[in-house]
């Protein structure tokens, strides 16, 4: 099932009011696939270290960004056919031809998304005399 999130700036400024991330491998694979444009604030994220455009209709700026939300890559205007990938990313976000720059967008930049695209595990504080 997928989410919606908005995305903010370092300043808390609102970037993506409607964010989709694609939880399920069909939702990944059916991506933006059929779309011939992208409104501002719309956008399509995932978990992923590389993104295909093939069979695409347009072309779309890639944002990677690590575990933390830090943009650790951008490629503008990716095209149809075309590949990108980023060893550092632990997300992918696929946002409107032009966008990032028109945002200011950089790398190093720290975003933040609500609610998080993945909640963090937590802890269990079980004691080594009490059984599990």
């Amino acid at each position: 099932m997928n989410t919606w999130h908005s995305v903010h700036g370092p300043e808390g400024q609102l970037l993506f009011d409607r964010m989709r991330f694609a939880r399920s491998s069909r939702s990944r694979v059916r991506g933006l696939l059929g779309r011939r444009s992208l409104p501002a604030g719309e956008g399509l994220a995932f978990r992923e270290k590389s993104i295909h455009m093939f069979f695409m209709r347009m072309s779309l700026d890639i944002v990677f960004c690590d575990a933390n939300m830090e943009i650790v890559r951008i490629v503008p205007n990716l095209g149809p056919w075309r590949m990108a990938s980023c060893r550092l990313a632990r997300y992918v976000l696929e946002i409107g031809p032009g966008e990032a720059g028109r945002l200011g967008l950089e790398a190093g930049m720290v975003l933040t998304v609500e609610p998080a695209f993945e909640r963090r595990a937590r802890r269990l504080n079980v004691s080594p005399l009490t059984k599990a």
